[in-house]
């Protein structure tokens, strides 16, 4: 085993906040640790430091001797997205090693599970999980010996986080440092842990779960030794003010200085007072209302559409309170489609009268996107609209979230993901629902910010639908699941029979699906629709699930970065065919 790189007394302090301090580490060949700490606390700091991008304000950054350190991009750089995917891995080496490296990109490209006949695709086309596995390989080219990567599976669908989970375990052969705040992916690759909370380092030669466990035996042991110390502190405080009063009163020197020397040892031991952790996640409290109504919302039929392209129905849905229902489906299924078509149900229900909610229902909706408000918009005004409350009471509430009075002046464009997450926590909060209507809620919350939300969720009796990548998540909260597939909506018994299914590395077959029923009697399993069995038939229906992939991610992206363009063409190729399959025999 070969030190790659040592960091020695690391430091850094951003304006006077310091994030972190004497921090002392080692990474050697073939380790494999994840980073985890709460939002804000440094770790993506810590990595730009260990990768060159910024200078620790103490300490240092020591490689061995021809040690390769590369980092996975966030963002494919704009000039290449018009070029092949094997010219985008090229372009990372020198001009001079492109021509000696060019069958280490076809190795990667193929590595990467991209067919021969999508190499000559620009990166432009490519859906967001191809894009992750496409700077995945551009980090690879380098052939590092140690990879650092910066919450990998943020909003990545499951398909590609199995991807990555098996590539990271099984095929990948440098180490690697990763910052992720997804339970189930760490415990899959990592072999180590490194908690970065208080300024301070804990590192656990153990994957994410036994590591964690260990670190709160740690804890529990030191606030018993902290305990035991500030007992011992305390009667040697007392004495000592006793001895010294006996000392003035029958002038006796000896009792004096005794009193001094127990006074200091009692000091001593405050200065070397074993430390207790007092760093603590963001509070995600949830307040919901009970209801004794038998069913929150029923939906006679409805066709989950973007504009005129359907891509799913559903017929008799119904949720009760206590139900906490996971949406399973491909990325552009229609899975927030779903969601934001409810809400427009509840917000205009004369419009929709297929959905029908119960006078009673009250829904709080997580939007992490803040896609109904206006970014331009202050912190404090958009709150104020929202809350209900008085001037004083808004940013009371404000600063309970986390938001100083210093702040209430800042636009909701600037806020950061966990920052969001917090304001839309606090505004659902203060609804009091019964029925909570999450997409994609943990994206941006760490882990210990999750078990309270999934604790909280459990010990209410709010009716929930939710979509999440998040498997631990999904695995805690949720006693119902419906798939997105072919265009209808089936019921699974648990969320591992979608997790079988997405594995490509293993594949397994789906078990048995039932058709949501069309009456609330329970019916036997419903065949899918037949398709013609032939080779066309399949070819079309992966290119059409490809193009729909492609084109909802590209909607996704900030307007600046869309490709107008192309989604044009997508758009004109999904209507020829389903217009094929419609006619195919």
């Amino acid at each position: 085993m070969r030190n790659l790189l040592t960091a020695q007394d690391i430091g850094h302090v951003i304006g006077t906040r310091t994030l972190f301090q004497d921090l002392d580490f080692t990474i050697d060949s073939g380790q494999r640790v994840g980073l985890v700490g709460h939002n804000g606390c440094g770790k993506s700091t810590l990595l730009a430091i260990l990768m060159g991008k910024i200078e620790p304000t103490t300490g240092r950054v020591i490689k061995s001797h021809g040690t390769r350190v590369a980092m996975i991009e966030q963002f494919l750089p704009e000039h290449l997205s018009t070029l092949p995917l094997k010219e985008c891995l090229v372009r990372v080496v020198p001009p001079e090693q492109q021509a000696k490296l060019s069958y280490q990109a076809d190795i990667l490209l193929h590595d990467m599970a991209f067919a021969p006949n999508q190499q000559a695709a620009t990166a432009a086309s490519l859906s967001g999980g191809e894009l992750n596995r496409l700077m995945l390989a551009r980090a690879l080219m380098t052939q590092p010996d140690l990879l650092l990567l910066d919450e990998p599976t943020n909003h990545l669908d499951l398909t590609t986080q199995l991807f990555f989970e098996h590539y990271l375990t099984e095929k990948l052969s440098c180490a690697f440092l990763l910052v992720s705040h997804d339970r189930a992916f760490l415990d899959a690759v990592t072999t180590h842990t490194m908690f970065l909370r208080d300024k301070k380092l804990y590192r656990f030669t153990l994957p994410f779960t036994a590591a964690r466990e260990q670190l709160a035996i740690q804890d529990l042991a030191a606030a018993k030794a902290r305990k035991a110390e500030e007992k011992e502190i305390e009667r040697l405080t007392k004495s000592a003010k006793q001895m010294a009063i006996w000392g003035k009163v029958f002038d006796n020197a000896k009792l004096a200085r005794r009193a001094k020397v127990m006074l200091k040892r009692a000091e001593t031991l405050k200065d070397e007072a074993t430390f207790v952790s007092k760093e603590r996640a963001a509070n995600l409290q949830l307040e919901t209302q009970d209801t004794r109504v038998k069913q929150l919302i029923t939906i006679d039929q409805m066709n989950v559409q973007i504009a005129d392209r359907l891509l799913f129905q559903l017929h008799d849905f119904y949720l009760r309170p206590g139900d906490r229902l996971a949406l399973f489906g491909r990325n552009g299924c229609g899975k927030s489609t779903f969601l934001q078509t409810v809400m427009q149900a509840y917000r205009e229900p004369q419009k929709n009268p297929d959905v029908r909610f119960n006078p009673q229902c009250k829904i709080g909706y997580y939007d992490q996107n803040l896609s109904f408000a206006n970014g331009h918009e202050t912190l404090f005004r958009f709150a104020y609209q929202r809350c209900h409350l008085n001037e004083e009471g808004t940013r009371l509430e404000l600063m309970g979230a986390g938001f100083g009075f210093d702040r209430m002046d800042q636009r909701l464009s600037s806020l950061s993901g966990g920052e969001r997450a917090r304001l839309m926590f606090m505004l659902i909060r203060l609804e009091k629902p019964n029925l909570l209507i999450l997409d994609e809620p943990t994206n941006h919350i760490d882990i210990d910010g999750k078990e309270q939300l999934e604790q909280e969720i459990i010990d209410s009796n709010a009716g929930v639908i939710c979509v999440s990548h998040d498997r631990h998540f999904i695995t805690a909260i949720a006693n119902r699941y419906l798939l997105v597939k072919g265009r209808k909506l089936w019921t699974l018994d648990s969320a591992e029979e979608y997790y079988q299914q997405l594995d490509t590395i293993h594949s397994t077959p789906l078990p048995p699906m039932r058709e949501v029923a069309k009456h609330k009697a329970v019916v036997e399993p419903a065949p899918q629709p037949a398709m013609p069995d032939t080779a066309s038939a399949e070819e079309l229906l992966q290119e059409l699930l490809d193009l729909e992939e492609k084109l909802t991610a590209d909607q996704a992206r900030k307007p600046a970065h869309q490709k107008p363009a192309l989604q044009q063409q997508w758009q004109q190729r999904i209507k020829q065919i389903y217009q094929k399959l419609e006619n195919l025999p």
